[in-house]
């Protein structure tokens, strides 16, 4: 995101929407896993369905953060909303291709 008109629509989502699946890039870092957590624990408290989406599992090495033990390694929704974090390009989104094919919107929230 970078403008205010860009964080105001991404609100707009996450408001009007209820089923998201939230991912992030392959081989996830602290930051990228943290984010995912953070994104998803929020939309949760906020009324939303959540996948938190790890493919490969939670790593051992964050197995303390609050909400690890609820990622999964696949979505079971059809989420109206696929939301990427710490990740610049689409191709490395770690969330499988069959979350799509719902046509889900795309949002990337990225700090690079």
């Amino acid at each position: 995101m970078n403008s205010s008109s860009s964080f105001e629509k991404t609100i707009a989502i996450l408001k009007k929407y209820n089923r998201f699946t939230i991912g992030c890039h392959v081989h996830p870092d602290g930051d990228s896993i943290g984010s995912l957590l953070a994104m998803g624990l929020s939309l949760e408290k906020s009324g939303k369905l959540v996948d938190m989406i790890l493919p490969e599992g939670e790593p051992l090495l964050f197995n303390f953060l609050p909400g690890i033990n609820k990622t999964k390694s696949v979505s079971t929704l059809q989420p109206e909303v696929v939301i990427s974090l710490d990740c610049a390009e689409r191709s490395r989104l770690h969330i499988p291709p069959e979350v799509f094919t719902s046509k889900p919107l795309l949002v990337n929230i990225d700090h690079h």
